[in-house]
């Protein structure tokens, strides 16, 4: 009976973890991205899971965790922590005993993980380049902890602006996200005109949010808290990888050189 009452169910309605995989996820590009940052990847993970005492595996909590220190989880984003809670758990492509193998059940692999980034940084929405500029030549988004550099945000835009400038400073033409709204074809045209001044090497998407082939496979996670109203601006997932390893390695930068002062200053007081 359950069964038959999927097979009338419409198509949308069917939560498919596999087809984000084969529509988005598994092609040649996601591939080399992956394989150029797992270095990086792979340090995030060890470092996570390790918060539980002797575990391989990354919790959920945990996930939730590098995402909003990571800057993923934000208003400029649209992504919070219902998002990364729905992605981790869509990326769990192992089917195990719930009571023998809870353990398995409640936590992520490392290519869980990998995909459960895959599917957080593929509903990011972000802002034309012209906004950008527009953005840090009135002075926005500078003046506070972090990179400091005008040059910096104008020559990395996206990096500078999604994980270095606070929220409180975020671009106010941001709208609440529904479901009924509809792109016209006028408005699509105009959208897809415009994302032609992203520059290289981010490409353009101009697959609406809400169709079938979303980071879910359809799920309402392709419907963010807040969206841009240019929705044609979407990111691809290796340029939105770029983004957010760029700026994770700027962030761990700064994190290292801070705790290499204090300990030199530390040092000193000794001596």
């Amino acid at each position: 009976r359950a069964m038959s009452a999927i097979a009338r169910t419409q198509p949308e309605a069917v939560l498919d973890h596999n087809m984000f995989r084969a529509s988005r996820m598994y092609s040649q590009p996601v591939s080399e991205a992956m394989d150029q940052w797992r270095p990086l990847l792979l340090a995030i993970f060890q470092y996570y899971q390790g918060k539980e005492r002797g575990g391989k595996r990354m919790h959920m909590e945990h996930f939730c965790l590098f995402c909003e220190e990571s800057g993923l989880s934000s208003l400029k984003t649209g992504l919070s922590r219902r998002e990364a809670r729905i992605a981790f758990v869509f990326a769990q492509m192992e089917t195990v005993d719930d009571v023998a193998k809870h353990y398995n059940v409640v936590t992520a692999s490392f290519l869980d993980f990998c995909e459960a980034l895959c599917r957080l940084v593929d509903g990011m929405c972000p802002p034309s380049t012209s906004e950008l500029r527009e953005f840090f030549a009135e002075g926005s988004g500078r003046g506070h902890p972090g990179v400091n550099d005008q040059a910096y945000a104008l020559n990395h835009p996206h990096v500078y602006y999604y994980f270095h400038v606070p929220d409180s400073e975020v671009i106010n033409n941001m709208t609440p996200w529904h479901g009924s709204v509809i792109v016209t074809p006028e408005e699509a045209a105009a959208e897809a005109a415009e994302a032609a001044g992203l520059p290289s090497p981010f490409t353009v998407s101009t697959r609406h949010p809400h169709d079938s082939s979303t980071a879910v496979g359809g799920a309402s996670m392709a419907a963010p808290k807040w969206a841009w109203r240019r929705r044609a601006l979407q990111f691809m997932i290796p340029d939105a990888m770029t983004v957010v390893m760029e700026s994770l390695c700027v962030r761990y930068m700064q994190v290292s050189t801070r705790q290499m002062t204090a300990q030199g200053a530390g040092d000193v007081a000794k001596a």
